[in-house]
């Protein structure tokens, strides 16, 4: 990717990955991700919330899930649109035992649930059928 001297970072890589979820091309964004660790450039909460949210709108739940997992483990701290994101997939997805874990780790971070994250939920026990 690099050109005429210039190095992409971590914005350029974000900008054009978040581009590409946003097109619904999850999988050579997915592969630029992978790039982009390959050539030494560390993602950051921006990275991982456009893949983790294109994955979970994709229906790519289990791949979503692991990012989160890792993301975690690389020692980036989730954020509220990345913990939003997980649980929305996972209530779309109908896994509510992993949405209120996720949930429960949001609360333990301290990272307070807005207003989309409640909703993920409601909608989620309602899809079940079981009252919010």
């Amino acid at each position: 990717m690099k050109k005429q001297g210039i190095s992409p970072n971590v914005v350029t890589y974000n900008s054009i990955i978040d581009g590409l979820c946003k097109s619904k091309a999850m999988d050579k964004a997915y592969d630029l991700f992978r790039e982009m660790k390959k050539q030494g450039i560390s993602p950051n909460v921006v990275t991982y919330n456009s893949i983790i949210d294109g994955l979970c709108k994709s229906k790519a739940m289990d791949k979503a899930y692991d990012l989160f997992r890792e993301m975690k483990k690389q020692g980036i701290s989730p954020n509220v649109v990345t913990y939003t994101s997980t649980i929305d997939g996972l209530c779309k997805s109908k896994e509510m035992d992993k949405a209120e874990m996720v949930l429960q780790q949001m609360l333990d971070a301290g990272v307070q649930p807005n207003n989309i994250t409640y909703n993920s939920l409601i909608n989620g026990y309602s899809s079940l059928g079981i009252p919010a």
